[in-house]
């Protein structure tokens, strides 16, 4: 614990022959967003609000498309809004149903980022997700190194919330970050950012 730094940024990325340049984005004390700062970050709810636009994309996709199709639509409307100057792409799976399912948000999540660097504009946003199946360290892990620089596992901590209202989610964002430490301790490497898109 006293090696390992869970502090992160989530927005655009800091230009590296500008070291005196203010650090862009928002401070965050973990990757690992609880569901009042998921509300706040949606919401706008935070000082950097007006330096940070934040646009939303759902992962969902529907019966009369392939998953392919959905990731297509999906990656070109990400690049439309970094175009558009979003600092923040928040991708959701909240508002699946049955007829709308959830594109995995590992998959959805991996083939933003990548369309994104292809495209060249990755370091001009920051990947926030709000994934329901993100239910353990594992999943935070693979969310990391896929590009996400904050994830809340909100099914997760909705549950954890309905089984122990007083201390549920606390608890349950203390276990997936003390796993997370667990994991980057043997991997070796110290600062949570360095494992981002990894």
């Amino acid at each position: 614990a006293v090696v390992l730094q869970m502090h992160t940024r989530l927005g655009p990325w800091p230009h590296i022959f500008e070291p005196r340049e203010p650090l862009p984005g928002l401070s965050l004390r973990s990757p690992l967003l609880s569901l009042a700062e998921m509300h706040a970050l949606k919401s706008c709810q935070h000082p950097q609000a007006e330096a940070l636009p934040l646009e939303i994309l759902d992962c969902l996709f529907s019966a009369d498309e392939t998953m392919e199709s959905a990731l297509d639509k999906l990656t070109r409307r990400a690049v439309e809004l970094v175009a558009d100057h979003a600092k923040v792409l928040l991708l959701t799976d909240r508002s699946a149903t049955v007829s709308n399912p959830a594109i995995p948000m590992a998959l959805a999540l991996g083939a933003v980022h990548r369309t994104l660097i292809d495209a060249g504009v990755r370091a001009e946003v920051g990947l926030a997700v709000e994934a329901g199946d993100c239910r353990d360290i594992h999943h935070v892990a693979v969310l990391l190194g896929m590009g996400a620089g904050a994830v809340c596992p909100w099914l997760a901590l909705e549950t954890a919330r309905a089984l122990t209202p007083e201390k549920g989610e606390a608890n349950a964002l203390k276990a997936l970050e003390l796993g997370l430490a667990k994991v980057m301790s043997k991997m070796g490497i110290s600062v949570v950012d360095s494992y981002r898109g990894a």
